[in-house]
């Protein structure tokens, strides 16, 4: 019984981290690009990387909202800087695209918006990571406990 619990416990805190993200991509998928970037876009704008890369992809592909590759850019060079490979992969794309004005506009947007999310955050910038961290542990104890179960 105790275990019961202890996995039910693990599956609504799992359920609490990802499911407006999941909301989105459920919109993604049916091809409702406005629901994908509403519910990705506060995401994106709290610092959640998959939510700030497929913002970049709305943008880029103009799904939802206009086509604009600099604001693209702009969270794509956000999640590079994170590490996130794939942001570097189509920022090398958008160049292409778009005159070195228009580079050097989007670096500065981005620079701006994580400067603003570093003083926002200060504080409680902690609690964002502990919280995305504990839905990743949490993943991996679940996994755990369903193949423990057979």
């Amino acid at each position: 019984m105790k275990r019961l619990i202890q996995t039910f416990l693990i599956l609504v805190s799992l359920v609490g981290c990802s499911s407006q993200f999941n909301e989105g991509m459920d919109g993604f998928k049916q091809k409702d690009y406005k629901v994908a970037f509403d519910k990705w876009n506060p995401l994106a704008e709290q610092g959640h990387d998959d939510a700030q890369y497929k913002i970049g992809k709305l943008y880029r592909e103009g799904l939802g909202v206009e086509l604009d590759y600099v604001e693209a850019y702009k969270w794509y060079y956000i999640v590079a800087k994170k590490g996130y490979g794939g942001g570097n992969r189509y920022m090398k794309k958008i160049r292409r695209d778009i005159n070195p004005a228009q580079v050097s506009r989007a670096e500065k947007m981005a620079w701006q918006w994580m400067k603003e999310q570093l003083f926002k955050q200060k504080e409680d910038r902690w609690l964002i990571e502990l919280k995305a961290r504990s839905c990743n542990v949490l993943k991996v104890v679940f996994y755990g406990v369903i193949m423990s179960h057979g």
